[in-house]
């Protein structure tokens, strides 16, 4: 018989945010794929297909590596811009003080000729206003969108080196101080214009550490950065794009003042002209590789649920996004499993639970249940009662929790895990975000009990995690209305550990399991285990406190004594912990 499911939401409107790192937080990994998802209902035409390739988000695995190769075009756009035309395209910090320069009236400069520096920086800044708003109008990681950006700017490359090469603009490299001549002005403009896009789709990305444009905060970022000197270039993606930013613009720069010695300035605006082109096709060809993990419904191959293992960090990914990551029970099976896999391996001491495509989690699948009845849904396995431990006699061994509605929120795992949230976290989404220790979501993320709204009670443990972790009053709150909770609220009462910025959030889970990692796992897993106990189980203050001396004994002999004498060696004094 076909499992249905029961449904926790209407899947709520698709967000723009996204959920990957980028190329260079990605290195050796192990990836499994636990469970088939649904197949295709059906062959489309090529219009519908077509229609939503171009509206699918964009998978940022690789855009990190392509933001910084941005970075190649700007060194390059920029040497060619200054010893043309004595003014910069992109580097507005070097603008502004040639107007300054030319407002103080600075006698090696002929009178206005910081007029183009004034012009590069107008034309960046309301160009900057254009791709802002149009990026937001349409979704900011949407194929079509960033599309659209890449090609306006590769025509805008495309525009300035034919007004050099039919010698609209003079082909050779002048002397900067010489009286100005106005046509310069629209090259300049051109290519501030498509400075611009770089600069703004970046920031769309999330990728604020690749400027793209000027290095001066990017130089100070790295120099402060704790994890600069992290062993292993994959153990620091922030410090690699960081890193790569620079040498890209450095490079890019130096090309250009090389083909000045050998050509005119059309090969410099040739050459930029071609990498850009070849970003569109970048852009086109990754993302539709990788189109059935973004929003696409998968075909037989696609698997609901993704495990990653890497370095002892066990990233479990919900890979639904076509249904914002509804779970129906084939995947309430496969998240279960994969979390008691995790439990289970030693050599993994930290789990992230995320979503694709921009969304954690919308609840249960509604198009389950919408083809269900009151008594198929009963005979279910993720809807069997919660086995009473009262039944079992002493002698038998504690049965593993059971399967939950959705799938492994019965669980209590012996190891820390964190919750990188994107987009929704509702309904039974939500529930899932409170099995984990800690929450951190991006700073668009909505938190909810939308399933307030269906008739569908909370029965993944909603109404037993939410009361323990915001106090009784705001549970009943959430619970009663059914309100949408953004991150701002939701960390101000305790619902999520941490706020960061969009697109951030499995990267900075992923900083902070490593942080978790260097501490003694045994003494931290028996306090975590001590908290729940006394939240959860224990009949009153002295059972909670012996149950927390008898686990915490255990630790003294196994890590205490050793960590007490590295702290008589000197280790951690004053405060300073380093790496402890």
């Amino acid at each position: 018989m076909t499992q249905q499911s029961i449904a926790f939401t209407i899947p709520p409107q698709p967000d723009d945010s996204n959920d990957q790192p980028g190329l260079w937080s990605v290195g050796h990994s192990t990836t499994v794929s636990l469970q088939p998802a649904d197949e295709n209902s059906g062959s489309e035409s090529l219009r519908s297909t077509l229609i939503r390739h171009f509206a699918a988000d964009i998978d940022t695995k690789y855009t990190d590596l392509i933001l910084i190769l941005c970075g190649f075009v700007s060194g390059l756009v920029d040497g060619l811009s200054f010893n043309a035309w004595g003014s910069f395209a992109s580097m507005q910090t070097g603008n502004t003080v040639f107007i300054a320069l030319g407002v103080s009236g600075q006698p090696i400069y002929p009178t206005y000729l910081w007029a183009k520096s004034l012009v590069a920086v107008t034309v960046f800044i309301l160009s900057m206003i254009l791709y802002i708003h149009v990026s937001r109008l349409l979704s900011p990681r949407r194929r079509s969108t960033l599309l659209l950006s890449f090609s306006a700017q590769t025509l805008a490359l495309l525009a300035a080196a034919v007004l050099v090469e039919t010698g609209s603009v003079s082909r050779r490299l002048e002397d900067p101080r010489a009286p100005i001549q106005w046509i310069q002005i629209l090259p300049i403009s051109l290519l501030s214009f498509q400075a611009a896009g770089q600069i703004v789709t970046s920031r769309m990305l999330a990728f604020d550490e690749i400027p793209t444009v000027v290095l001066t905060t990017l130089l100070c970022d790295l120099l402060v950065d704790k994890e600069l000197l992290a062993r292993g270039w994959r153990s620091n993606p922030r410090r690699n794009r960081r890193v790569g930013a620079f040498l890209a613009l450095f490079l890019g720069a130096m090309t250009a003042g090389g083909l000045s010695k050998v050509t005119d300035m059309a090969a410099s605006l040739w050459l930029a002209m071609g990498y850009r082109g070849s970003y569109l096709s970048d852009l086109d060809s990754n993302t539709t590789r990788q189109s059935h993990h973004v929003n696409h419904p998968p075909n037989k191959m696609t698997q609901s649920i993704l495990t990653t293992t890497q370095d002892g960090i066990t990233t479990i990914t919900l890979n639904r996004p076509h249904r914002r990551n509804a779970v129906d029970p084939p995947t309430a099976k496969a998240l279960y499993n994969a979390i008691l896999a995790f439990d289970a391996d030693p050599a993994q001491k930290v789990c992230i639970l995320t979503g694709a495509g921009g969304t954690f989690c919308a609840g249960a699948d509604l198009h389950a249940v919408a083809a269900s009845s009151p008594s198929t849904l009963t005979t279910q396995e993720n809807l069997q009662p919660v086995p009473d431990p009262s039944n079992k006699g002493k002698s038998e061994p504690v049965p593993v929790p059971s399967l939950g509605p959705m799938g492994p929120t019965r669980l209590h795992t012996s190891k820390p895990l964190i919750a990188a949230i994107a987009g929704h976290a509702v309904a039974g989404g939500l529930e899932l975000a409170l099995l984990a220790d800690l929450r951190i979501v991006e700073e668009d993320a909505i938190l909810g009990v939308f399933c307030r709204r269906w008739g569908v009670p909370l029965i993944d443990g909603g109404t037993v995690r939410l009361q323990a972790i915001v106090g009784l009053g705001r549970a009943l709150d959430l619970i009663l209305t059914g309100r949408r909770v953004g991150a701002d609220e939701a960390l101000g009462m305790g619902l999520v550990s941490r706020v960061v910025a969009k697109g951030a959030a499995v990267e900075e889970a992923t900083a902070l399991a490593r942080e978790l990692m260097r501490f003694p796992a045994m003494c931290m897993n028996v306090d975590r285990g001590s908290c729940y106990y006394s939240a959860y189980r224990a009949g009153s203050m002295e059972d909670a406190l012996r149950r927390e001396f008898e686990r915490g004994a255990r630790v003294l002999a196994a890590e205490s004594v050793s960590g007490a004498a590295r702290f008589r060696d000197g280790e951690g004094r004053h405060g300073r912990f380093g790496k402890l």
